[in-house]
Formats: C-alpha cells, structure tokens, sequence
C-alpha cells in the first residue's frame, strides 16, 4: 500500500466522525458552534498528529506558525469539548479500512495490557492509588491492546482507570467485536479464564493462554462469570453442560524452566516445539509497547485531564498503525552485510508525520525511510531494565 492510499484511508476516517461531530461533542448543542480559530476538523486533526515537543509549539505547528495562532488557553478549552469516543471510532475505523487489504494467510493476534503513570490528581477517584512503602500517591491508567503480528499494527484498544481495571472484560469486548473471521489469539498470564477461552471458541478462533504451574481447575466458582451457562438454577432445572476443549501443554522455555499453556490448536499441526515459538512470537507486542512510548511519546502527555490524556493515547494509536503501514511498504535495498537490515522506526515516526502535516512529499518520506536503517539481530538478548514509571511532566524529547 503506498503511503498516499494509507493517508487516504486515515482522512476518510477523521472525516466519518467529523461528519458526524455532533455525536463526539460534550456538549452537541453549543459546542464548536461558533469557532474560527480551532475549529472540530484542526483539533481532531492536530491532536492526532501532535509529536513530542510542548503544547504552545504543537499549536503553532499546526497553525503553520500564523501569527493568528490560537492560544494554549484557548486550544485547552477547545479540546475538553470532544470526548474521547472521537479518536477511538477514528482508531477502530483506520485500523479496519487497513485490514481489509490483508489477505495473505491466517492472521496472528495477541492481547496484553501496560500501565501508564500519568499526572497526579487526587481528585480523579478511579485512577488515583494511594503511595506505598513511602512512594508518593499517583494517578495509573491501563492500556489493553489486540495487535496483529504480523502487520505489526493494533486491532483494538480499551483504556481503563486503575481501579476500574478488568483485563477479562476488555479480552471479552474486543474478540466479540471483531471483524476478523479466525485467527489464533496469544494472551499473556492474566487472562487466564475458562470465559474468555469459551467467547474465543464460540469466535471460532483458536486461543493460546499461559497458566500457573500447578493450577488444577476443578470446577468454577459461582462468583466466577461464564456468559454461556445460567449464573443461578434451581435443583428443578435440567442439568446444562458446556463443552470446552482444550489441551495442556507443558514447554520447556530454558535449561530449568518451563511454561505450562492451554491451547485448542491442534496438536499435529501445532506440536509442543511449535506452539513454543508461536508463544515468543507475542514479544512483538512488548517491543511495540516500547515504541508507543518511547518513540510515539506516550509517556508524556500535553494534559493533566484523563480525558485529554486518553484522547491523546487514541491518537498515538493511530499514528503508531499509520507509520507501521508506510514503513512496512518501504524497499529496504539489502547489501553484502553481515545482518539484514529494517527501517529506523524512530525516523521513520517522524518522517510519517511530517507526511502527515504534508510538509514532505511521498518520495521523499520513502527515500530517507529506506536511507535511515539499522540492523536485525535475531538472536540478541539483553537484561530487561527496570524502566522509571514515574510522570515524566510535559517538557520531553521523542521522535
């Protein structure tokens, strides 16, 4: 796909709901009735392009540097008046108009949550956590994400306050709203749940979910929901049965550990050897992890608001599926070298949303995508460090 059919696809999206902005609006009476200078269609658009440098300087970027530029004030105001809803349907329907174009082969999904340490605000009730064992209190959000392995973009997205937080309902909500007709989904320990494993059957998709070692399931507990058998029955009720089948596989992941994993696949096509390297293949998504908040920046927010902060991880969303698809596309010239070499995402961030603002053309954004390399390494492995959760404030550096 070229990345003017991608830019197409992103426009067609924003311009659904901007159609429809009456719908996204707090308020659908007064609000983005009479404005000039920031209009729906900017904030929805500058918002989903913004990059990592201070509020003040993203609006004047977006303005193109007119000396009629908006104020910090006022753009603050402005976007408090969209809810977040605007960037999640521009989210799910960019990423459904890309997915149409995929038809090679069986789709590889995984689903795994990360926590996002944002702004303290005592009054924000459900993310706010007390501090502990001396740490100070703060306010914690929890991104839930379904991302295509192989595509190397997201599917699907629920955002959670902290205690709010329940992995099982947004595992439940995304694989019962998808579109996609089957695929193996990989879920990491925490989902572990005889409900999810039966909407994944029902699906018609084949699920692939780590368990504790040792952990003998006898029955399920009335507290324990399970969407396809009565919560309550009477002794007077016919006797009702599901049938939910599955294998337990115990693999072998180094010299003296192992992993215990349920699975449906089946077993021929997918014996223990292959199922393990299915299992690492989820890594994919912590990587992506990494470059949504490293790269995209979403460690940093221009808002204290949950609400704004959440419009902005929607839009990191998007911009993060809209420079995997443009750089995938791009011809990486691999010469005598030792490895094989892929673009610099961090570059190739930047560039895309230079293409974005159009302020870089197409050919341009593609050559100095497939100039700016750096190497595979396959078999690298390196001490996982212990990264700062801390909020980080709003003066930052990131692609």
């Amino acid at each position: 796909m070229k990345p003017i059919d991608v830019k197409k696809k992103l426009s067609a999206a924003i311009d659904e709901v901007i159609s429809n902005s009456h719908d996204y609006c707090v308020s659908a009476k007064s609000d983005f009735k009479c404005s000039r200078k920031l209009p729906f269609k900017q904030m929805m658009q500058g918002i989903i392009g913004m990059g990592g440098v201070c509020l003040a300087n993203e609006i004047l970027d977006m303005s193109e540097y007119s000396l009629k530029t908006a104020s910090t004030s006022a753009f603050v105001q402005q976007r408090s008046k969209i809810k977040p809803r605007a960037f999640e349907t521009v989210f799910q329907s960019f990423s459904n108009n890309i997915s149409c174009d995929f038809t090679e082969g069986m789709r590889i999904l995984v689903i795994d949550g990360s926590a996002m340490q944002i702004a303290t605000v005592p009054n924000d009730t459900d993310s706010f956590l007390p501090g502990t064992n001396g740490q100070k209190p703060y306010n914690l959000l929890h991104l839930n994400a379904l991302y295509d392995l192989k595509h190397h973009i997201y599917i699907d997205a629920v955002i959670q306050k902290a205690k709010l937080r329940n992995e099982h309902k947004s595992f439940i909500d995304m694989v019962d709203r998808s579109d996609i007709k089957n695929a193996p989904i990989i879920a990491d320990r925490g989902y572990e749940s005889y409900n999810n494993m039966a909407h994944v059957q029902e699906k018609g998709w084949k699920f692939l979910i780590p368990v504790k070692d040792g952990n003998h399931y006898r029955y399920i507990a009335a507290s324990s929901p399970f969407d396809y058998l009565p919560s309550k029955s009477r002794k007077s009720d016919a006797l009702l049965f599901y049938e939910l089948r599955f294998r337990v596989v115990h693999l072998r992941i180094g010299d003296d550990t192992f992993e215990t994993v349920l699975t449906n696949l089946d077993g021929q096509t997918y014996p223990p050897q292959k199922l393990k390297e299915l299992y690492a293949s989820r890594w994919g998504i912590e990587t992506s992890f990494r470059d949504l908040k490293y790269t995209l920046g979403m460690l940093h927010f221009h808002s204290k608001k949950v609400m704004c902060i959440q419009q902005e991880i929607y839009a990191h969303l998007i911009m993060y599926n809209f420079s995997e698809m443009i750089t995938s596309h791009v011809v990486i010239k691999q010469k005598q070298r030792k490895y094989t070499y892929k673009a610099n995402f961090s570059v190739a961030v930047h560039m895309c949303r230079l293409f974005y603002h159009r302020k870089i053309t197409s050919p341009v954004l593609e050559a100095i995508i497939s100039r700016n390399v750096i190497p595979i390494r396959p078999d690298r492995h390196r001490i996982r460090k212990n990264s700062d959760k801390s909020f980080k404030g709003f003066l930052y550096r990131i692609a």
